[in-house]
């Protein structure tokens, strides 16, 4: 999960369904949460979902400010079962991925990757 406190400089752009690059807008006082695939799509049946992204290079006028970056990546533990949470599936919306441990899951992720 990323938590993204932005700033006037913005520069994140998501990927829509149709293929275009979008400007996240900055928010005063927001913060804008990018999920995980595994807890976005196993978790909420789709109810939430990650998006593609990218950072974009600031505007001219807005190169000179300082801009920092933290990123801590996590994982549950290997053995740890990823599944549907039950508020998020019923008789008319079934789970659409089945359960699959979390070292199982980041194994399909690096083989799809690299």
């Amino acid at each position: 999960m990323t938590l993204l406190f932005q700033d006037d400089v913005g520069g994140l752009e998501v990927l829509s369904a149709q293929g275009n690059w979008l400007a996240a807008p900055a928010i005063p006082g927001a913060a804008l949460i990018n999920s995980r695939r595994f807890a976005s799509a196993r978790w909420s049946n789709d109810v939430f979902r990650s998006s593609q992204h990218r950072v974009a290079l600031p505007q001219a006028d807005k190169v000179d400010k300082s801009r920092y970056s933290i990123a801590f990546f996590c994982q549950p533990d290997a053995r740890a079962n990823i599944t549907c949470l039950p508020t998020c599936h019923s008789e008319d919306n079934l789970i659409k991925h089945a359960p699959i441990t979390s070292g199982a899951y980041l194994i399909s992720r690096l083989q799809a990757t690299y």
